[in-house]
């Protein structure tokens, strides 16, 4: 089996760093809006995406009606975010705005950049993984450690506090096997599939929110 080199190794520490502070932002902004909000903010992403592709490489290109469906979401999310359509109980924080467009800005160019890296990587699919997951655990014990995180303070419990709850550990199971499958996706398909499922997604958290969290599903979200 091939080892990968040192710049896939590299490679995998930026994009390590950048889920990392990505993870942190998610966990605030959860705090201040509901998933179901938070998905459908993040699904500029697949613009963006397609943007960072078509600029930072000269051989990716969007297709046609690829594009119409990136202009739809912007549409979307233009209505669904201004101050005079959309309710009191949808309002977001000016903050929480801010960080949420850092956010899908992160989200973009980190697909487009592990996209690229599992695509034109020498070594296997698993294997670049490996890379990405073991410094992700380091990047991200680091900041739990220093305090450098969303709840804003060192650790008072336990590392392994909470995870005696079911659904903690099928949180864990679940987002271990997305983090596969992702890859496969993004080996095999592109960012942009990838972006444009999660709008999907989406749409169906905003209605899980509402039935399961009391958020108000209103005509324009």
């Amino acid at each position: 089996r091939k080892w990968p080199t040192v710049s896939i190794i590299l490679s995998y520490t930026v994009c390590a760093c950048a889920y990392a502070v990505n993870n942190q932002l998610a966990m605030f902004l959860l705090t201040h809006m509901g998933t179901g909000m938070l998905q459908l903010g993040k699904s500029a992403c697949p613009m963006l995406t397609a943007l960072s592709m078509w600029v930072f490489y000269a051989d990716e290109r969007f297709h046609r009606i690829q594009g119409l469906c990136f202009f739809i979401l912007t549409m979307g999310l233009i209505v669904l975010f201004s101050p005079d359509l959309s309710g009191d109980s949808n309002h977001i924080e000016p903050l929480a705005l801010a960080w949420l467009i850092l956010s899908v800005f992160i989200t973009a160019l980190t697909s487009v950049y592990n996209s690229r890296v599992l695509q034109k990587g020498k070594c296997s699919m698993h294997m670049q993984n490996m890379c990405l997951y073991s410094q992700g655990f380091v990047v991200n014990m680091l900041l739990y450690l220093t305090g450098l995180n969303a709840s804003g303070g060192t650790p008072s419990g336990s590392f392994f506090e909470g995870y005696n709850n079911a659904f903690v550990v099928a949180v864990l199971f679940s987002q271990s096997f997305m983090g596969i499958v992702m890859s496969a996706v993004y080996k095999y398909g592109d960012a942009i599939i990838k972006c444009l499922a999660s709008s999907v997604q989406a749409c169906i958290l905003l209605i899980l929110d509402s039935w399961l969290f009391g958020y108000s599903l209103s005509i324009t979200s």
